[in-house]
């Protein structure tokens, strides 16, 4: 279910593919900045790297058509 979160593996996984590089000591800030018991909420640190108006969560979208 897309709620905004991944684990923290996915997370680590996401930097890695980006080629980003980071000490891990700005790896564990960022991770205790946006990790909760859900895991990693990706939504959360979008808006803090780029803020602006979210897009609505798909699954959202999807549930208020379903209710019609």
């Amino acid at each position: 279910h897309n709620r905004g979160h991944v684990t923290r593996a996915q997370f680590r996984q996401c930097l890695a593919i980006a080629g980003l590089s980071y000490t891990q000591k700005e790896l564990e800030a960022v991770e205790a900045a946006f990790i909760n018991d859900n895991g990693f909420n990706y939504r959360r640190f979008l808006e803090w790297i780029q803020p602006g108006r979210p897009e609505p969560l798909r699954y959202n979208i999807l549930q208020e058509e379903l209710k019609h």
